[in-house]
C-alpha cells in the first residue's frame, strides 16, 4: 500500500484494501516514518480497530527474512529501516 500519505485517506485505503485481504493475506506498506506522521496515526487507528484480526505471531515466523526491526503494537510490524510496514489477516 503506498497511500496518499494525508490523514484520513490512508485510514480510508487502509480500510479498503483490507476488505480484500484474503484470511492469512499480508498487507505491506510504506512511509511509516515520513512526512507529518498522518500515515502512522491513521496505521495505529486502523490497527486498534483490527486488533482481532491481525496475526501477531506473524512477525515472528517473518524474523526468518532477516528484516523485522520490531514489532510496534499487537500484529503490527516494521522493517527495512523502519520505513515498511507489514500485517497480516488471521487464517
Amino acid at each position: 500500500l503506498d497511500s496518499a500519505h494525508e490523514e484520513g485517506e490512508v485510514l480510508l485505503e487502509l480500510e479498503l484494501a483490507w476488505k480484500t485481504v484474503a484470511p492469512g493475506g499480508i498487507v505491506f506498506g510504506d512511509d511509516w516514518v515520513l512526512g507529518d506522521g498522518a500515515v502512522r496515526r491513521d496505521l495505529l487507528r486502523f490497527v486498534s480497530a483490527h486488533a482481532g484480526e491481525l496475526d501477531d505471531d506473524f512477525g515472528r515466523s517473518a524474523e526468518a527474512w532477516g528484516r523485522v526491526l520490531g514489532r510496534v503494537q499487537r500484529g503490527l510490524f516494521l522493517s527495512y529501516n523502519s520505513i515498511q510496514f507489514f500485517m497480516r489477516k488471521l487464517p
